[in-house]
């Protein structure tokens, strides 16, 4: 047909023109002007009246760009560039600076002024094994038969050994050494937004305990003083938070659409995390697609009970994700590109403490080389409150009295809390503020304690030895 043949002429024409544009400029250049081109492409592949300028870090699927979509503009970038690409181009590529970035190593290779470029330096080392014991000294593993180590000479043989003896040395060190806290995120009841007002907050011996507000729920729909009352519960009081609505984002690249549906316990997170980044001295941005974990520690889905009377006509394709407990944890793994493991952890009471522990053995196992740590909590609805006031575990009066004879129950709060962990060693040669330092930890289970829900003085002791131990 030579209509058809005429077209792919042209386009043919087209290719060329474009590839021998982008190899008369430097890799840098080839790259920014992948991303005009992918703009372009994508905004009238979309439908835009007009062209949009796009940030390094925007979502492509974000856009309204669904499975079957996402392959015909593959499909498209294939035919403008001349080169075959994978069908889960968007999935694997997300954002426009990763696509651009894949694009220019998919296309072949560098520009001609980029090809005799020297090779880059070798790594530094990052301080957790030594470097020097066994330079120029053969290791075991690597001679090949045992007969060669007897005609090694004496010297050869304790030089193996003093290398071998310092590898293991550095890896017991590894394993024991202690954890930075480098930086801190918050939101707890007084106003506390940020680590120094939480200081402050104790410096002044300042109560945040008041009354349930009634953005939560109707305090007189729910109180009574007496505990067998059906329906009610004895508690008046906890530690609250202010606006839960109040969230930007756009700021976290995140739908209006979408963000109505979030459990505000992910929104608390995201602010939180990025802050204990920034307070720390750290760029989040830059920690995209770095080994970097998420352990958080939350508890009951509050907000996925609000929902349990929904229409099921109003469920959308956020609810799933938005109320999901493993998102508490993932979504700030998601947003901001980090790699390592992230986990979301209910243990009751100490979840926010065995989230710590565990962070702090996956970086000393080489599992992510820092991570973001802490925990989550809000009182959405007031049926928790209810069933923990019929278990007559909160205090009538709305305080807790630890080690007081007059000790009557706790009072629930809400809160949210991160810290950025990393290794002692790539703090202080990071030049990060210390603010703690986490020597040790341990974590058991009461077992067969008075009752399911009681605490096993003996366990808890074993426990903090065990910490302690650990410590040194």
């Amino acid at each position: 047909m030579p209509g058809a043949a005429s077209h792919a002429a042209d386009q043919a024409g087209r290719n060329t023109q474009l590839l021998a544009q982008l190899a008369r400029v430097s890799l840098a250049e080839r790259e920014a002007l992948l991303r005009g081109l992918i703009e372009a492409r994508l905004g009238a592949f979309l439908g835009w009246p007009e062209a949009r300028r796009l940030a390094p870090d925007q979502r492509l699927l974000a856009l309204g760009i669904d499975s079957l979509r996402a392959v015909d503009f593959k499909i498209l970038l294939e035919t403008e560039l001349g080169c075959a690409l994978r069908t889960s181009l968007l999935f694997d590529h997300p954002t426009l600076e990763a696509l651009a970035h894949h694009l220019v190593h998919a296309l072949g290779e560098p520009p001609p002024e980029a090809v005799g470029a020297p090779a880059p330096a070798a790594p530094a080392s990052d301080g957790h094994a030594p470097a020097g014991p066994d330079v120029g000294v053969p290791r075991i593993g690597e001679m090949g038969e045992m007969a060669q180590m007897a005609q090694m000479s004496e010297p050869q043989l304790l030089g193996v050994l003093r290398a071998a003896s310092a590898r293991l040395a550095a890896i017991e060190a590894a394993r024991s050494e202690p954890i930075a806290v480098v930086g801190i995120g918050c939101r707890f009841p007084g106003g506390a937004t940020t680590a120094e007002q939480f200081w402050q907050l104790q410096l002044d011996a300042i109560d945040a305990i008041t009354e349930v507000p009634p953005q939560r729920w109707e305090l007189s729909a729910f109180h009574d003083p007496d505990p067998a009352a059906p329906g009610k519960m004895i508690a008046r009081h906890g530690g609250f938070l202010g606006d839960l609505a109040l969230f930007d984002a756009a700021f976290f690249g995140i739908s209006a659409r979408e963000a109505t549906q979030m459990d505000p316990q992910q929104r608390l997170l995201l602010e939180c995390a990025w802050e204990a980044l920034e307070h720390g001295g750290q760029s989040p941005r830059q920690l995209a697609g770095a080994p970097v974990g998420v352990f958080i520690g939350s508890g009951i889905a509050e907000y996925a009970w609000s929902r349990h009377g929904v229409s099921l006509d109003r469920v959308g394709p956020y609810f799933s994700v938005g109320e999901s407990i493993s998102m508490v944890s993932g979504r700030v793994a998601y947003s901001l590109g980090l790699t390592g493991p992230a986990l979301t952890l209910d243990t009751a009471c100490s979840s926010s403490l065995v989230a710590v522990h565990l962070a702090c053995e996956a970086i000393r196992r080489g599992e992510c080389r820092a991570a973001l740590a802490g925990g989550v909590n809000l009182m959405i609805i007031p049926r928790i409150s209810v069933a923990l006031s019929k278990a007559e575990m909160l205090s009538h009066d709305g305080r807790c009295k630890t080690f007081s004879a007059a000790a009557n129950g706790y009072v629930r709060a809400e809160g949210c809390g991160v810290i950025h962990l990393k290794r002692l060693s790539d703090a202080r040669r990071d030049g990060d503020r210390v603010l703690a330092v986490v020597r040790g930890s341990a974590v058991n289970q009461d077992g067969a304690s008075a009752g399911l829900t009681a605490p096993s003085g003996p366990a808890q002791e074993a426990v903090i030895r065990r910490a302690l131990q650990a410590g040194g």
